[in-house]
């Protein structure tokens, strides 16, 4: 398995991204996962209780809003679960991991 590291920020199109692994967000927003886009404030935040392999899902998930967003598509929200989940598969199938430790970004 080879295991990649994902950094605390990422780009994604032309916007930067602070990626944030939260203690609460299942607690209190009853999501997994969620994108903010407020002016400069720009998060893809993931609950931290999730598994590696549901925060990969959760994560690609995310990332397909704001391409969703950017691009001006309309996806429905199941749709956007069918890709994420596939797209996490075939990283599983390639035996490529994602590694969201703190320590480790």
């Amino acid at each position: 398995m080879d295991i990649i590291k994902v950094p605390s920020r990422i780009r994604i199109g032309n916007g930067y991204y602070d990626l944030v692994l939260d203690d609460h967000i299942g607690e209190d927003w009853s999501h997994m996962g969620i994108v903010s886009h407020t002016g400069r404030d720009r998060r893809i935040v993931l609950d931290s209780h999730l598994s590696n392999l549901e925060k990969t899902e959760t994560l690609l998930h995310e990332i397909l809003h704001i391409v969703e967003i950017t691009f001006g598509l309309k996806i429905k929200e199941n749709g956007l679960d069918c890709v994420a989940y596939t797209l996490t598969q075939f990283l599983e199938y390639l035996g490529i991991e994602l590694d969201f430790n703190k320590e480790n970004r």
